[in-house]
């Protein structure tokens, strides 16, 4: 172990991890130069903290490394700088050395040094265990996922060499076309004198929105026009598709939308990252069709399945469920989405909202995988 050494990541560490991360990632975002610099150092709430482990006996080899990406997160009338853990790696021929656990606790103190208020991740089951064993890192809770059937055909790949699969995929998606349809809303966004608009950029007027929504939970990931640009805008190697409604009169936003397709084990997914509107009835409107443009965008797509994660006890959680979307069965899901967290200050007032899983809005947007 002495021949390792933890130490705060420069730009001369580049080439060693994006050489860690093609070790992991082949053909995956972190293996593009610009994907890289736009995670790490382009957030508008600062640049990302990252601790390496280097072989002193290999020229400085790195075999291991951890990232915290800051985020200012609200907590009730405060606003504090917390970190997303994320990117955790150490090379397979070192494995099992603890290496991850140092990692970690390197990050821990880093971010204490610079005044971050707490640290939060969505582990994956390798990452859980370790933060759990040999950590003691807090779970807050798991975040549901929820789905809902938009394209049977989808799962065509999955079901390829069943006995008259294509067929009945095709079958099912008749139906389901019917089902759709017999249910399918005639009002238009025009009705409530409302307008749906597909958009390229969040501009100046989601500032205003963020003022408008940022008190509908007590802890929420600050939503300004800048990161929101930043975090679905800017982002290189990934297309996703934004609407926005608004009034027709005022040009008010009532609500936004964020979706992204991908494969998932090898099914096409439209997941929606990120999904906000107003604790109001014309929020209300605004995401029914917000949901509905999204769904029709997904089905001319082919995509099989849409997703979206989203808490309990959120108007959004309940207006995705009055949009046919369902809390998918654990043992369906492709892993659980459990919240951990470190506290890194000891403002015990402030760690009782975050540490409640129940006080959060949480999306896919609030951390990377969509």
């Amino acid at each position: 172990m002495s021949s390792l050494e933890i130490v705060s990541f420069t730009k001369k560490d580049i080439p060693g991890i994006t050489a860690l991360n093609g070790l992991h990632y082949e053909n995956n975002d972190l293996s593009f130069s610009d994907y890289f610099s736009w995670k790490f150092f382009q957030c508008p709430h600062g640049p990302a903290r990252i601790i390496v482990c280097k072989d002193k006996t290999k020229e400085g080899m790195i075999v291991g490394k951890t990232v915290g990406i800051p985020k200012e997160v609200k907590i009730g009338a405060h606003t504090v700088m917390a970190d997303l853990m994320t990117d955790i790696l150490v090379h397979p021929e070192y494995r099992g050395r603890g290496i991850a656990p140092m990692l970690a606790k390197a990050l821990y103190e880093d971010c204490q040094s610079a005044g971050f208020v707490f640290s939060y991740a969505v582990a994956n089951p390798q990452s859980l265990y370790f933060h759990k064993s040999k950590l003691k890192t807090q779970v807050a809770g798991e975040v549901p996922l929820l789905i809902r059937l938009i394209d049977p055909r989808g799962f065509n790949e999955r079901l390829k060499g069943l006995p008259f699969a294509n067929a009945i995929l095709t079958i099912s998606q008749k139906a389901l076309q019917l089902i759709s349809w017999r249910k399918k809303d005639r009002q238009r966004p025009d009705d409530f004198g409302l307008s749906i608009q597909e958009i390229t950029k969040f501009d100046d007027s989601f500032n205003s929105f963020w003022t408008t929504v940022k008190n509908k939970r007590p802890v929420m990931v600050k939503r300004s026009a800048k990161y929101l640009q930043w975090r679905f805008g800017d982002v290189p190697h990934r297309a996703y598709q934004k609407w926005v409604v608004i009034e027709k009169g005022s040009g008010q936003i009532r609500g936004y939308i964020v979706v992204r397709i991908m494969e998932v084990n090898d099914i096409k997914c439209g997941m929606i990252a990120d999904l906000m509107i107003e604790n109001t009835g014309r929020g209300l409107e605004a995401g029914k069709y917000l949901i509905s443009e999204a769904v029709k965008y997904f089905q001319n797509e082919r995509v099989a399945l849409s997703g979206c994660l989203m808490l309990p006890g959120t108007v959004e959680f309940d207006l995705l469920r009055m949009c046919g979307h369902f809390v998918c069965p654990r043992r369906f899901q492709p892993q659980p989405f459990p919240i951990i967290q470190e506290p890194q200050a000891g403002d015990l007032f402030l760690q009782s909202y975050y540490s409640d899983l129940n006080n959060w809005f949480f999306t896919m947007g609030d951390f990377d995988v969509a």
